[in-house]
C-alpha cells in the first residue's frame, strides 16, 4: 500500500552510517532528506539522544548542505526530558531545515505530541503517519529553506 513504508522497507535507499552499538541507522532517502531508524525498545535517555544526534550532525556536516530528516518513532519506547531536551538545544538549525516524525502507534503518537508541546522544537517539526507524507512535507521544506 502507497506510504505504508516501515523502516525495515528502507533498504532500497543508502544506508549512510549506523551508531556502533546497532541501535541507530541513518538512511540518505534522497538529496538532502535523510531517515533515521532504531533498533525497536530504544529508550532514549541524554546519552542517547547525543550519539544520534553526532551521527546525524556529522553526516549534515560532511555532506556541506542542511537536511531534513524523517524518523521513525515506533521503536522508541521511553525518552527521558534530557534527552528531549539534547535535540531541542543542540540540534541547530544550520544543518536541519525539518524533522518529520513518523507515528503510527498509539504511544508513539501521544510521545511525539508531548514532545511537541512540551519541548516546542525550534527546527519545524511535524508529525505523520506515513513515510510519503513525511517525505512531501520533508521536499516542501526543502525548497522553501533553499528559497530563503
Amino acid at each position: 500500500m502507497p506510504g505504508e513504508h516501515t523502516a525495515r522497507d528502507l533498504g532500497g535507499f543508502r544506508k549512510v552510517s549506523e551508531l556502533e552499538n546497532g541501535t541507530c541507522t541513518l538512511f540518505e532517502v534522497e538529496q538532502q532528506v535523510l531517515a533515521l531508524t532504531f533498533k525497536e525498545g530504544l529508550r532514549q535517555d541524554k546519552v542517547a539522544a547525543e550519539a544520534i544526534l553526532a551521527l546525524a550532525s556529522a553526516w549534515v556536516e560532511q555532506l556541506g548542505v542542511p537536511c531534513g530528516v524523517i524518523i521513525f518513532s515506533d521503536a522508541i519506547t521511553e525518552q527521558d526530558a534530557r534527552a528531549r531536551r539534547v535535540f531541542t538545544r543542540k540540534a541547530r538549525g544550520d544543518q536541519f531545515f525539518s524533522v518529520a516524525l513518523i507515528a503510527r502507534s498509539l504511544f508513539a503518537r501521544a510521545a511525539a505530541s508531548f514532545y511537541m508541546g512540551i519541548a516546542r522544537p525550534v527546527i519545524p517539526t511535524k508529525v505523520f503517519n506515513t513515510f510519503d507524507e513525511a517525505v512531501a512535507w520533508t521536499r516542501q521544506m526543502r525548497d522553501e529553506s533553499a528559497s530563503s
